[in-house]
């Protein structure tokens, strides 16, 4: 199971700013009619704005969304149910501002919690209500694929109400939930590979950019160097091969199709790290996620958490832990995102310069499951140890 602390000890759900936008319903909407058309059964989607939703008798199957069946708060001061932070759900990393989730820990309404394939909690449900655990309504184009997800655990759960709500005997019944989770996975894999393409054409885009930039600087040292060699004849030698390395680099970079395959290609594979879960570029900068990361020391296994490594067109690194921060420390080498690399900085260095931004990614994450008391900011024993 996933579990946190509660991110505030502020009780009111208002004060967290809960309430700052409002939930797109007309984006869910569609979800609902597709399920209640396929299962020809009644489904209702519910926003209660004081996150409070008791079940419903009615004939039907009744979705509500991030609320509970019970109030969050004793006489709205005291939390009965406190808050957490969760940064991802099903595999997709969550909005900036809608991480919120209610803690899986306190019970809840008493009724059956499932779990994502990472282990958190993302619902309940109390016969054939559905409570949504976190601020689904808040992720934009995001929202219709997570209510799929939740569905098809939700339903997969509830046979037994659904072989009696349903019209369907048991063996169709089986069929049409396939058939939804086909489709669902479908619709995963659909916007993974859109999100995949956009990040990759946006990737090459800064390349480009850089690379402009720098056969511009390249021409002018081009020129710099032949006026020297004018100038200075004892120095011919050593500017002639400078002059004769900045034409090979500027002969490189006025490529077009083959270089852009070769940065595209590493573009993919670096994408292909097993650990790697996502990747973003903005402003000179690739933003890789990574999956839960995992240390060893003294035959001991700790769960060091989930990380995001900002890896700067200009040789800048930093590392902050998204999920497991022991104060700020977000690793027993990182202090506040700013990692000690040893002696390993001046060939990472080298591989970013070079563009070569896969292998820099694979010597981080080696880094990150490597640990070493003689150098460490904290002991590894600050994190959880994991059973083996």
């Amino acid at each position: 199971s996933f579990f946190q602390p509660p991110i505030c000890d502020n009780p009111c759900l208002e004060d967290l700013g809960m309430q700052v936008s409002t939930p797109d319903q007309s984006l869910l909407a569609p979800v609902v009619r597709d399920y209640a058309s396929t299962l020809q059964l009644d489904i209702t989607l519910n926003f209660p704005s004081n996150h409070f939703s008791k079940p419903r008798q009615e004939r039907g199957i009744h979705i509500h969304v991030f609320c509970l069946p019970i109030r969050p708060n004793w006489f709205g001061l005291f939390p009965r149910v406190p808050l957490i932070k969760m940064p991802f759900a099903f595999g997709y990393r969550l909005a900036e501002g809608a991480q919120l989730a209610f803690a899986p820990g306190s019970g809840l309404g008493r009724g059956k919690i499932l779990y994502d394939p990472e282990g958190r909690a993302v619902a309940e449900i109390l016969g054939t209500n559905v409570y949504v655990l976190f601020e689904l309504g808040r992720q934009g184009n995001l929202a219709p694929l997570l209510l799929r997800k939740v569905l098809d655990l939700a339903l997969q759960a509830m046979t037994e109400d659904l072989a009696r709500l349903s019209s369907y005997n048991p063996e169709r019944l089986g069929v049409t939930l396939d058939h939804l989770r086909r489709d669902t996975e479908a619709q995963d894999h659909r916007r993974k590979a859109e999100v995949q393409a956009e990040v990759r054409k946006k990737y090459w885009e800064e390349c480009k950019g850089r690379f402009q930039d720098e056969a511009l600087f390249l021409e002018r040292e081009i020129k710099a160097v032949e006026e020297t060699i004018e100038e200075y004849s004892l120095l011919i030698t050593a500017e002639a091969q400078r002059l004769k390395e900045s034409r090979k680099r500027l002969k490189f970079l006025q490529g077009t199709q083959e270089e852009s395959e070769i940065y595209k290609k590493e573009f993919d594979c670096l994408l292909e790290i097993p650990e790697v879960r996502e990747v973003l570029v903005q402003n000179w900068v690739v933003s890789i996620f990574t999956d839960t990361i995992f240390a060893e020391h003294g035959k001991r296994l700790y769960k060091l958490g989930s990380f995001r490594i900002n890896v700067h067109f200009n040789g800048q690194l930093a590392i902050k832990n998204l999920t497991d921060p022991y104060g700020f420390y977000d690793h027993p080498h990182i202090w506040d995102g700013k990692p000690c690399l040893g002696n390993i900085r001046v060939g990472l260095a080298k591989l970013i310069g070079e563009f070569q931004l896969m292998a820099a990614a694979q010597v981080l994450i080696d880094f990150l499951k490597t640990i070493n008391p003689k150098d460490w900011y904290t002991p590894i024993e600050n994190w959880q140890e994991m059973p083996q």
